[in-house]
């Protein structure tokens, strides 16, 4: 099986500060993103060691800017299948479109923050309304819900997508390799290629900056000035030692000053952290 990933990965460039906090988030093992992307990584391991080249899944593809990545996309012979990945633990219930979870307290199931069945409705839907754009025809893509931590478990009931457990990966493989061809080469060639460039173009798009108006260019410098002011006020009543005095730095260069002391201080912080929880 042929991947390919879009997953933003950290570059050599990245600041000290960046990579300091990426290696924390690592010690940790904390943040839910983490979660999701091992548990992609779950499902592609598995199935890379299944699926021949004849298959090719595409991985955090954004199809508009700004919008949120498709968590996995699989193209084979024999249809298309978008997969939302979630790396969560709990007790769920799905039945139709209804996703519910247990509250460890009240032992009640209730409805979840997050509809993971309509959500991965909506990644499907988008991904169609994409092929359809292309102007050619292709079969509708299968919604999957992957649950790839050992401590979920659900209780399904007819729901509107097929769920799918770490321990049911190879009934999943059989799935895959046992309907009829449906799609050919060029096809698939064709699609991928449109997905991947609309996914690099969304990717690397910058946010435009919208510029006020005259109007709103008038309040907006009077309330920078008024900002200015303020600070001046702020910092002249402030009694400072004589040698403090001496130096003679302007309001600007002590707000620089007090940042750059606060920032310092965090990384500290972060430093003294790091080091206790590797001891």
């Amino acid at each position: 099986m042929k991947q390919i990933n879009h997953a933003v990965q950290a570059s050599a460039d990245d600041n000290v500060l960046r990579r300091l906090q990426t290696g924390l988030q690592d010690v940790l093992k904390v943040g839910a993103e983490d979660e999701h992307l091992q548990a992609q990584e779950v499902l592609a391991n598995q199935l890379g060691r299944m699926l021949d080249d004849h298959y090719i899944l595409l991985r955090n593809l954004v199809l508009e800017a700004g919008a949120q990545p498709i968590p996995m996309i699989l193209f084979g012979p024999s249809g298309i299948w978008v997969i939302n990945a979630y790396g969560g633990e709990g007790l769920f219930r799905a039945e139709g479109e209804e996703w519910l979870v247990l509250n460890p307290r009240t032992q009640q199931f209730q409805v979840a923050p997050k509809n993971l069945i309509r959500q991965t409705l909506e990644l499907a839907g988008e991904v169609k309304n994409f092929l359809l754009s292309l102007g050619e025809t292709y079969p509708a893509p299968q919604p999957i819900l992957f649950c790839g931590h050992p401590g979920a478990h659900i209780d399904a009931s007819q729901p509107a997508v097929r769920i799918v457990r770490m321990d049911g990966v190879e009934r999943l493989y059989g799935l895959l390799v046992s309907g009829r061809p449906v799609l050919d080469g060029l096809q698939i060639h064709k699609a991928v290629e449109a997905l991947v460039k609309t996914s690099e173009q969304n990717r690397a798009q910058k946010v435009e900056v919208k510029l006020p108006d005259r109007k709103d260019e008038f309040w907006q410098e009077e309330s920078q000035e008024d900002k200015r002011s303020s600070l001046s006020e702020t910092f002249a009543g402030i009694n400072l030692p004589p040698v403090l005095k001496n130096l003679r730095l302007t309001t600007q260069q002590w707000i620089i000053l007090g940042v750059m002391a606060v920032f310092e201080i965090l990384l500290l912080i972060a430093f003294i952290f790091l080091i206790l929880l590797v001891v």
